[in-house]
């Protein structure tokens, strides 16, 4: 039988205990921190419990109605490409710092960077 080691968030970690628990035979703990479930019950882990777990080292994020990944989590999906307009502002000058000054030491002559 093969497994998937199942890590929940902190915040669902009680959760995903009583779920384990609720199997029959219930799952114990593989890890501190998650068991391993077999690979035929992991489409009945409910979405809300695997939100923010790491599954065999991968975080596990729903998929969401609107929004795409991304690959640091998800971003909201372009409704219509947006195309800038020239109002004719020029942008605001930015100041540069003045440059900076070394002391004179007995081996080096005065350097200006």
């Amino acid at each position: 039988m093969t497994y998937i080691l199942i890590a929940p968030a902190a915040a669902q970690r009680q959760a995903f205990a009583l779920w384990c628990l609720a199997q029959d035979p219930p799952i114990p703990t593989a890890t501190a921190f998650g068991s391993n479930v077999p690979t035929g019950l992991f489409g009945s882990v409910p979405d809300e419990i695997l939100d923010g777990a790491l599954i065999d080292g991968h975080v596990f994020r729903p998929v969401v109605e609107g929004f795409e990944p991304d690959g640091l989590g998800y971003r909201e999906a372009p409704a219509a490409v947006v195309v800038p307009v020239d109002d004719g502002a020029k942008p605001e000058p930015v100041p540069t710092p003045a440059p900076a000054r070394r002391r004179k030491t007995r081996t080096q002559t005065e350097v200006t960077e």
